[in-house]
């Protein structure tokens, strides 16, 4: 594992660990600082509501900032947060506290994951990306349990103090690490002022929605685990901790798993983990007598869960388009943090009406089937598809159709492999073909068989300069009908514009030519 995607690791589990040690310290709080503990309860809530406001504002504030002077600096404001908890001399410096580590929460982990994603080679973005969230998995299943026993045998306030060194420790291994700064998307690329970048798009909305949905359907029966495990199944109450780590054991080798699923399968894996969520709460809904298949089912329900993690990372990148992937990742957390409340408040309505332990389960299934209603749902069409299923492979996977300042449109043609050819018929697939057995042309299909070229010139302007539909390249002889740009041509903030993170091949394949015009004889196979 590269060093910065182990920091970064080692960051997340740090803010997976601070966000949830708290339930394992209650007793221990309410007792010193003199509150009941459903006062003590409210720095569960404050700390999600805070994630869920401040994310996205943090996020768009911080937005101008390095990578390698950011995520160090949100960490130090996380530490100080946990370091303000630990000499809180009163529930309000708690609090306050608690609002302070919350504030870089989101923001934090989703620079995180878009940072991993871009430093991985494009076949493995979401694989790479599961291995900084795998923190959060990790923090699940030992560092809320030692963070716990720590605050019982020391106090509730060396948990925060050992947070704070913890977090301390993997900010300084971060500051050693070499980092990649973000690709410029959209506005950004074409330096429009980012506090004008406009919303993100509806499909963001929809993925959001999904993972509210989902989120808050395992976690209605995991905020209850312990009382169903005990009451409703009837296992040893020394049970439940093996059972909870068998949950986060789970999730652990699920991440993992999700992740390389993601790559592979972008469209198959978010509705085929939400649907092994919603039959494990199906199941336990009609809790079983044998403690052993609760206890499979315990395990399998958190390795759908945090398998679905990498592959939704994946879709809210993709749905987001040219929009900033950091401000969709932090929407994307903000929406955990929405269904972890949604979750444990139906849950609690559920039982103060006298429903029971198994209706929990059952109302967690109907959440969860309707996320997976809803990851069924492409809502961009063919032009979604192709980037949801190019998201692994990078930004260079598909072409923004947009239109340009300055009078300048991409108009995406195809044509035969013939070069110095030229075919203007818009958006058809016509099968290259290559030279076979006596001279005989022969079709060929596949990645090397299609030639794209998406021409860029003047509005109305049907060829390049000669009006033959030959178009020079930075780097080659004017006229040629070579279609290889140069490695050396340069970019020009138009084609940025136009192409966003393409491969440098493909920026150099539209450079422009001494006349000024644009050439029409690009191709997809030159990256």
């Amino acid at each position: 594992m590269p060093l910065p995607v182990f920091a970064m690791m080692a960051c997340t589990f740090c803010i997976g660990t601070a966000e949830s040690v708290i339930a394992g310290i209650l007793p221990s709080i309410a007792r010193e600082v003199g509150v009941s503990l459903s006062s003590v309860g409210l720095l569960i809530s404050a700390y999600a509501l805070a994630v869920v406001l401040a994310g996205p504002l943090v996020t768009a504030a911080t937005a101008g900032l390095s990578r390698a002077v950011l995520m160090p600096a949100l960490m130090l404001v996380f530490v100080l947060g946990n370091a303000q908890a630990a000499l809180a001399p009163g529930f309000g410096w708690l609090m306050a506290g608690r609002v302070v580590s919350a504030v870089v929460h989101s923001t934090l982990i989703a620079v995180f994951v878009a940072t991993a994603r871009d430093m991985a080679p494009p076949e493995r973005r979401s694989a790479w990306g599961a291995k900084v969230t795998l923190g959060i998995g990790l923090s699940s299943v030992a560092g809320v349990p030692v963070g716990s026993l720590v605050g019982e045998a020391f106090g509730w306030r060396a948990t925060f103090w050992s947070l704070a060194g913890l977090s301390l420790a993997a900010t300084v291994l971060l500051t050693r690490c070499t980092v990649p700064e973000a690709v410029p998307r959209g506005p950004e690329a074409s330096g429009v002022d980012r506090r004008r970048t406009p919303a993100l798009p509806g499909p963001v909305l929809l993925v959001a929605l999904v993972i509210t949905l989902g989120t808050a359907g395992v976690f209605a029966l995991y905020t209850y685990a312990s009382p169903y495990l005990t009451q409703a199944v009837g296992i040893d109450p020394r049970a439940v901790t093996v059972l909870l780590l068998l949950y986060g054991a789970g999730g652990v080798v699920g991440n993992s798993l999700g992740g390389r699923a993601a790559d592979r399968f972008p469209h198959a894996s978010v509705p085929v983990t939400l649907g092994t969520a919603t039959a494990g709460l199906l199941l336990l809904a009609l809790p079983p007598g044998n403690g052993w298949v609760v206890a499979a089912l315990f395990c399998l329900l958190g390795a759908a869960y945090f398998a679905g993690i990498p592959a939704l990372n994946t879709r809210i990148v993709a749905a987001a388009g040219s929009s900033s992937p950091t401000m969709a990742l932090t929407v994307n957390n903000s929406a955990f943090c929405v269904g972890i409340a949604l979750g444990s408040w139906l849950a609690g309505l559920l039982l103060s009406r006298g429903h029971g332990l198994p209706s929990v389960a059952a109302a967690g299934a109907t959440l969860s089937a309707a996320a997976w209603v809803l990851s069924l749902a492409r809502p961009g069409g063919r032009g979604e598809r192709r980037t949801t299923g190019a998201a692994a492979a990078g930004p260079s996977a598909s072409l923004p159709e947009t239109s340009l300042a300055g009078g300048l449109r991409p108009r995406p043609h195809w044509s035969a492999g013939a070069q110095g050819t030229h075919t203007d018929v818009p958006a058809a697939v016509t099968p290259a073909t290559s030279p076979g057995r006596g001279g005989r042309g022969r079709a060929s299909s596949g990645r090397h068989g299609l030639r794209a070229r998406p021409p860029c010139s003047p509005i109305g302007s049907g060829a390049g300069p000669s009006g033959s539909g030959r178009h020079s390249v930075t780097g080659t002889t004017p006229g040629s009908t070579s279609s290889r740009p140069s490695k050396n041509a340069v970019i020009s903030s138009t084609e940025r514009r136009m192409y966003g993170a393409a491969p440098l091949s493909l920026y150099a394949s539209c450079a422009r030519s001494n006349t000024g015009s644009m050439p029409r004889e690009p191709s997809l196979i030159d990256r």
